[in-house]
């Protein structure tokens, strides 16, 4: 039986397609799509792949409203996630930025009529993802411990509660979720 090779050449590149210019350099090409896997696999290697959990002083206290006892570890993270969902609606609807941020993916010519850059704007929006993103990600390691594989247990279900609640509605995506938390409550 043949041994396997114990490294990977990663100079080798498959063909390309045909009608496209060869590629000169020996480097290696890394896929836009690849790079998650790539993350959370140098995740794995840096921080295991045990369960890791934080501890917060509210995490063991719990609150009883007529006899039925509610769970700080979950209460604070549902406060906390009805307000940002909030605050983004009120920042979307009422402010010039937040408009435009709705805006920038339906015209990009309007919006620049109307004096916004659009590159400033899609910077915005990221910045805004990423902040409600981190925050999400800081409210969800109170309520269960977490693997960096974590994503694949909610992406289902997020992109589900989004493309049902609406992409551009988030009183649909908010009620859209209660519905789905509904039956599993």
């Amino acid at each position: 039986m043949p041994t396997p090779p114990r490294s990977i050449d990663l100079r080798c590149t498959p063909p390309p397609p045909s009608g496209s210019r060869r590629r000169t350099s020996g480097s290696a090409r890394l896929d836009v799509s690849e790079l998650p896997e790539y993350i959370e696999l140098a995740l794995s290697l840096k921080y295991g792949v045990d369960y890791r959990m934080v501890e917060a002083a509210y995490i063991g206290k719990s609150i009883d409203l007529g006899g039925v006892g509610i769970a700080f570890r979950l209460l604070v993270p549902c406060v906390v996630g009805l307000a940002m969902t909030l605050a983004l609606y009120l920042f979307l609807s009422r402010t010039f930025y937040g408009r435009a941020v709705m805006g920038v993916s339906q015209d990009q010519v309007a919006l620049r009529l109307m004096g916004a850059n659009p590159v400033r704007i899609k910077t915005i929006a990221f910045g805004i993802g990423i902040a409600a993103a981190s925050l999400s990600g800081a409210l969800l390691i109170t309520i269960s411990p977490v693997v960096p594989s974590t994503d694949r247990d909610y992406i289902g279900r997020v992109f589900a509660i989004t493309v049902l609640g609406g992409l551009g509605s988030i009183g649909g995506t908010l009620s859209r979720r209660s519905f789905w938390a509904w039956p599993k409550a």
